[in-house]
């Protein structure tokens, strides 16, 4: 199995940090803005405008495996925003599993434009649905390579750490890589050492579930019913500004934090589900 994404260049600061539509009741703080949508079910990580005007974008979109839903990461796709009726495409390099064969091994990306501005809004995808399919010589038994076995069981999820986390092999022992707080993970297989649990988000590189939580990758937006307060991934509340009453919010992410069901609308900030719409 291959890195679900590439370490160099994910941290916090390339990550969507999602746009308002309106402005904090409280504080004159800004985040770093990336005007950013996708379709419901992908992810953007990286949206970076470079200096010559291209735009580098990497994400996860959907796809099935083994009858289940998962988030399968795409590298790294440079795109020149042309004339709305020249839009420029691009195809990205989907994420590989071994012992199975992916119906289209890339995803066509294009450049999702304002027709009348011209300014880039984020990014669109436009291939059919992304399925994995057992290869037929592939063994049964849990492994990445022959006569490899990978320790564990099968779980499918999406997760972000709450802080640089360290990862681990498989036997537990510290590797090298950190993964960047924020950043997203598709996880393949869980695994307990000692009481401790451990996601796989790469071969044989494991994060404690301890360092994250599960996260719901989506595009939508909120709308508060009330002055809502925000919280951090860790679920502290945070005290200098707050989501003014029955105002829109894009939120990128949804997940449980503490119990509670909330939906991101900044880098690390989030709002309860039970305040908005």
């Amino acid at each position: 199995m291959k890195k679900m994404i590439k370490y160099a260049g994910v941290v916090a600061a390339t990550l969507l940090a999602v746009a308002p539509i309106a402005a904090p009741v409280l504080g004159t703080t800004t985040e770093t803005k990336v005007e950013a949508a996708s379709a419901p079910g992908y992810a953007v990580k990286d949206f970076i405008k470079n200096d010559d005007g291209t735009y580098t974008i990497s994400g996860m979109v959907p796809a099935t495996k083994d009858g289940q839903q998962i988030s399968v990461s795409f590298d790294d796709v440079t795109m020149s925003p042309g004339e709305f009726s020249g839009k420029r495409y691009a195809n990205a390099k989907l994420q590989t599993f071994d012992g199975y064969t992916v119906n289209h091994p890339t995803e066509l990306m294009g450049l999702k434009l304002e027709w009348k501005t011209n300014k880039v809004l984020g990014f669109t995808t436009l291939d059919s649905p992304i399925i994995y399919t057992k290869d037929s010589s592939s063994d049964n038994s849990s492994s990445d390579d022959n006569n490899v076995t990978v320790p564990g069981t099968n779980w499918v999820t999406t997760f972000s750490p709450l802080i640089d986390a360290a990862t681990y092999d498989d036997k537990g022992n510290l590797t090298a890589p950190v993964l960047s707080k924020t950043s997203i993970w598709g996880v393949d297989r869980q695994m307990d050492i000692n009481g401790t649990t451990y996601y796989r988000v790469a071969t044989n590189e494991w994060i404690k579930k301890s360092d994250g939580i599960e996260v719901f990758p989506n595009s939508t937006t909120v709308n508060t019913n009330k002055q809502a307060s925000l919280y951090t991934s860790t679920g502290k509340a945070v005290t200098n500004r707050a989501l003014a009453k029955n105002t829109p919010w894009y939120s990128d992410r949804s997940a449980t934090i503490n119990g509670v069901k909330m939906y991101r609308v900044a880098t690390d900030e989030w709002v309860a589900a039970s305040d908005v719409q």
